[in-house]
């Protein structure tokens, strides 16, 4: 009984079907490239550090310009004041060193471990 209120044609029907079918085929497929030719692993560092109230913008804005960026941070007091303790880290090339030399500073860990 066709009273031309079909939801699709059988061509629509037909192309459903082929991309629905290149989809199933295509997912798994690429789940396995991935995992036979995985990209570069990605190594971070860490690095914590306090700096006072007063200079809390420039030093972010400098650590940022170094490609640093903050990955937690909380307000601590302590007798001396106040500062922002703050968690920072950054992707790790190759040739990095393990010193900073702009922030003076040695990362806190080096992740994955080497």
């Amino acid at each position: 009984m066709n009273n031309g209120k079909d939801l699709m044609t059988y061509t629509q029907g037909a192309w459903m079907v082929f991309l629905l079918s290149i989809m199933v085929i295509t997912m798994p497929v690429s789940l396995v490239v991935s995992r036979l030719f995985p990209g570069p692993e990605q190594t971070w560092e860490y690095m914590i550090t306090a700096p006072d109230d007063m200079e809390l913008r420039n030093e972010i804005s400098r650590l940022g310009a170094l490609g640093w960026e903050i990955a937690a941070s909380r307000r601590a007091t302590t007798p001396d004041g106040a500062a922002y303790e703050m968690i920072l880290k950054r992707r790790r090339s190759a040739t990095s060193p393990l010193v900073d030399s702009e922030t003076e500073s040695v990362p806190l860990r080096v992740w994955p471990p080497e």
